[in-house]
């Protein structure tokens, strides 16, 4: 894992600097059939299309501003990309709080988006 992570516990981005928080609100309150479904998640907002498949990862660290080192940290990016993903998911969860999940992971497309799982 990479050092600064492993002596932070934390990632070095807010998750309302880098998403628009007003936009994910109101785009949540205007759910319609166009948005597409994924594994029961509705497709919220996508963020980028990554150039290549195989620099996906990378993408999602460069995205966010998260640092990394390709000799160093490149067997274990997935980890880094989780770990994002996992940050993601519990501040939007403080941040919106109207008892939704918001969820960022690759749609069918291969594209680095924001989804919503409501809660039963």
């Amino acid at each position: 894992m990479n050092e600064y992570f492993a002596r932070t516990r934390s990632l070095p981005f807010d998750t309302a600097s880098v998403l628009n928080i007003r936009e994910l609100i109101s785009l949540s309150k205007q759910i319609s059939e166009k948005n597409k479904l994924q594994n029961d998640l509705i497709h919220l907002k996508t963020l980028f299309r990554p150039e290549n498949k195989l620099k996906a990862p990378f993408s999602v660290c460069d995205y966010f501003s998260v640092p990394y080192d390709i000799k160093r940290d490149g067997e274990n990016i997935w980890e880094i990309v989780y770990d994002i993903q996992m940050q993601v998911f519990t501040d939007l969860g403080k941040l919106i709080d109207d008892g939704n999940d918001y969820i960022c992971d690759f749609d069918d497309d291969g594209c680095f988006s924001i989804f919503l799982r409501p809660r039963k």
